[in-house]
């Protein structure tokens, strides 16, 4: 496999150790000191995926969903839209790095309910990526 410049995160909010194992294995497998992580703002994978590149003190961009803004501007039945926001902001930056010739990846960890994890592969994959899926 070409070596990464960057990886995109994204899976469930639900913790488990299979959340953790998952986390740990794409660090293991794809994580480096030249390899920068995007991910997500929620809890589950997201922050499991975070850990793992903190502890080894590699770069890494945090993309935090606007929730409190969509909610003051529609109310809380619009503020479910930040999470798609989110996701399509990611799968954007992710389209940006690869046009200036960076060589990129998404990896997702979904659940069964995972539809805001399926959402940010689907726009990953429209900007050209290849996603890994493992399910937790």
């Amino acid at each position: 496999m070409a070596e990464l410049d960057f990886l995109v995160a994204t899976g469930t909010r639900r913790p488990s150790q299979r959340v953790l194992d998952a986390a740990k294995w794409f660090a293991d497998t794809y994580g480096g000191p030249a390899v920068l992580l995007i991910v997500g703002d929620a809890r589950g994978f997201d922050e499991a995926i975070l850990v793992q590149w903190k502890n080894h003190g590699w770069p890494w961009w945090r993309h935090v969903a606007p929730w409190d803004a969509f909610e003051q501007a529609w109310g809380d039945c619009r503020a479910k839209i930040a999470g798609p926001a989110r996701n399509a902001a990611m799968a954007g930056a992710a389209k940006k790095l690869r046009l200036r010739g960076l060589r990129g990846k998404g990896i997702a960890a979904p659940d069964a309910e995972s539809q805001g994890t399926w959402d940010c592969v689907r726009d990953l994959e429209d900007a050209g990526l290849v996603v890994e899926v493992r399910n937790v």
